[in-house]
């Protein structure tokens, strides 16, 4: 029955889940911490209504659809880590399309909330964070996992994070590239690190595309990670690392004074190699 509802909406709205993996990266292996949701439509793009994400009631049902239809792939595929999904702020507490309607979805179909991130977005300015903190924390208490995506960039800045006290802090790509060159990037991204690490946030840098980033990032103990280098996103399988870019990996730790010592292995309900 659900396998045969993702057929009748995948086709009704021409989009398909892809997911991606977000791995914790130490000396000791690369396990995956998660895989993130990411619809695509017809063409294996970010549907154009949710890319250009100006608020709005058909924005947020299609978001709705999308959040829905990642569940039902995650629970058919037997996803066996977290599912991260990204949510606009605006719908949190929509009656219609909001966060408790899709963990009622969830619980409907038996899949676990502490098994799900939210990813917040950061397309949208919050005028009042009082009501967006009611609705999580109503599902905090079951496990649900909060993140802020692309932290740094748009309307994800220090307010918002001060506001929300997220699980999770997904810093943009945008930092993260040339931060092996770029002294300015690696005193910014550094000290967030170590902001979010009092405040008892973790830390996932995306956009990974090389071995250098890698080694930088582990320099500071940062190991969950997300990008390329490690896998693309695919629409229908659960992406894992390549036993070659292991290989490298483990190659550039033995060369490393100080990586990454204990991973973040506790952070996950769930974690295959």
């Amino acid at each position: 029955m659900i396998r045969g509802d993702i057929q009748a909406w995948s086709v009704a709205a021409e989009i398909s889940i892809a997911f991606q993996p977000i791995v914790s990266v130490t000396q000791n292996r690369i396990a995956i911490y998660g895989y993130e949701a990411l619809a695509r439509d017809s063409g294996g793009a970010c549907p154009p209504l949710l890319a250009g994400a100006c608020a709005s009631e058909e924005v947020y049902a299609l978001n709705f659809h999308c959040q829905r239809l990642a569940l039902m792939t995650a629970s058919v595929m037997g996803l066996p880590a977290s599912l991260a999904m990204n949510v606009m702020p605006g719908v949190i507490c929509h009656p219609r399309y909001g966060i408790r309607e899709i963990m009622y979805f969830a619980q409907e179909i038996g899949f676990p909330i502490n098994r799900i991130i939210l990813e917040i977005t950061e397309l949208e300015r919050v005028p009042d964070y009082r009501p967006l903190r009611r609705h999580i924390d109503e599902f905090r208490q079951e496990g649900l996992r909060v993140a802020l995506d692309d932290f740094g960039t748009g309307f994800n800045g220090l307010n918002t994070l001060l506001e929300l006290r997220p699980d999770i802090i997904k810093i943009d790509m945008a930092l993260i590239r040339k931060i092996e060159t770029d002294r300015d990037r690696q005193a910014l991204l550094f000290g967030i690190c170590s902001g979010g690490e009092r405040l008892g946030m973790k830390l996932v840098a995306e956009g990974i595309e090389s071995l250098d980033t890698v080694k930088i990032l582990s320099r500071e103990n940062i190991d969950l990670m997300q990008g390329y280098l490690f896998a693309r996103p695919q629409i229908g399988v659960l992406p894992t690392v390549d036993p070659a870019t292991r290989e490298q990996v483990a190659r550039m730790f033995a060369t490393l004074p100080c990586p990454a010592p204990a991973g973040d292995a506790a952070g996950a309900p769930a974690l295959c190699q």
